[in-house]
């Protein structure tokens, strides 16, 4: 059974189409179809369900996407190690990290690694924690900072820093009267988000959900820099980790009624290939 054959079969399988798959693939579409049928044939059974107008997988096509999802991580964690045996001080990290977190931790901890291994490369990627984690699990990166959940079972990860989410807002907002704030008081509040895909979104979600209220969200966004803008601009309220808004003399903070602690840590999938550049950067963290 050919690798190839299997990376065409699973590029269809995520996007269940096989003109899309035949693009992102830079081949001619009958090449996946013939690629398709000559799997199908070899193990004796249809993978697809042809009969609909949109491709579906047959439930023991289901089993083989699972099993050629494993055979493709061994063989990409094979490729890697092989590659890292002729590899010394030079090295190349896909590191993921979100907005926010970056903002807190990059110039305290990045900076300090890049000045003890400057021949090690690291290709940056933002978006939230959520997206991030979900691209370490699919191997499209090697580690990600990410906050951490207390139900890890892919992931190995290390601690880094602990917070906590806080209320931030403009120097005169009436709400800085208070020492401590509820979801009554800000319910009529309108609120700067960060965008779906952000964990820190979801808690704050879940927070408002158990209290009952649904909150005014005015403005989603991905940029922190914009976040912050309109919050000192007096555009709404908005939720920050605590040591972001310390560091920021346009801003106040209150915390919330309910704490809302934050775990941030480097993480990585516990079965994929670690890299010797990859794990100096572990050890870097679990050393400072």
């Amino acid at each position: 059974m050919e690798l190839r054959k299997l990376q065409y079969f699973m590029t269809v399988c995520d996007h269940m189409n096989m003109t899309k798959a035949a693009e992102i693939l830079h081949i001619a579409q009958p090449s996946i179809s013939i690629a398709i049928k000559s799997l199908e044939e070899e193990i004796g059974f249809e993978l697809f369900d042809r009969t609909k107008r949109q491709l579906k997988l047959t439930d023991k096509g289901q089993l083989f996407k699972s099993r050629a999802k494993d055979l493709l991580g061994h063989a990409q964690n094979m490729t890697r190690e092989m590659q890292d045996l002729g590899k010394s001080d030079m090295g190349f990290i896909k590191l993921g990290i979100p907005p926010m977190i970056g903002t807190l931790l990059f110039p305290k901890i990045l900076i300090d690694y890049k000045a003890k291994n400057p021949y090690i490369n690291l290709q940056i990627t933002e978006d939230g924690s959520l997206e991030t984690k979900r691209k370490i699990m699919e191997g499209e990166l090697d580690l990600g900072i990410i906050i951490l959940s207390d139900k890890e079972e892919v992931l190995e990860s290390t601690d880094i820093l602990k917070t906590e989410i806080v209320a931030c807002m403009n120097k005169s907002h009436p709400l800085g009267r208070h020492s401590r704030l509820t979801p009554e008081r800000i319910q009529k509040e309108k609120l700067i988000m960060l965008k779906e895909g952000f964990y820190h979104r979801e808690v704050l979600l879940d927070y408002f959900k158990r209290s009952h209220i649904r909150p005014e969200i005015a403005v989603s966004t991905n940029q922190l820099k914009t976040l912050e803008s309109l919050v000192i601009q007096g555009v709404g309220i908005s939720f920050l980790f605590k040591e972001l808004v310390m560091e920021n003399s346009q801003m106040i903070y209150r915390p919330m009624d309910e704490s809302m602690p934050i775990r941030i840590g480097l993480a990585w999938r516990r079965d994929r290939y670690l890299t010797k550049a990859s794990k100096t950067l572990i050890e870097f963290l679990n050393t400072n």
